[in-house]
């Protein structure tokens, strides 16, 4: 972690190069071919959970309120329980909570 302060200033910067070589690694081009042909709301869809899938090796992100609202939307697109919490590591009480939310 790198402190640099200049004047009034002071701003903290995270080397995210072994977090970015990460998602890097994990993405997959024939996954996203077949993305590719899908229609564009199923395309939104299928790279929101792509981008959980590789990010959730991720310390930084996701943040615990776009976990919250990424599982809302998919709760919402009828998405079943297990998924949400695999996908976004998210517990079974906070995936019946949102639920009622959305009720």
């Amino acid at each position: 972690m790198n402190m640099i302060a200049d004047g009034k200033n002071s701003q903290i910067r995270v080397d995210l190069t072994p977090q970015i070589e990460y998602i890097y690694a994990r993405i997959e081009p024939e996954t996203i071919r077949a993305i590719a042909k899908l229609d564009d709301e199923a395309i939104k869809l299928s790279v929101m959970v792509l981008i959980c899938e590789l990010t959730k090796g991720v310390k930084q992100m996701p943040t615990k309120a776009h976990k919250t609202r990424l599982a809302k939307e998919l709760i919402k697109r009828g998405v079943k329980c297990k998924k949400i919490e695999k996908l976004l590591n998210i517990s079974k009480s906070t995936y019946y909570r949102l639920r009622g939310e959305n009720d």
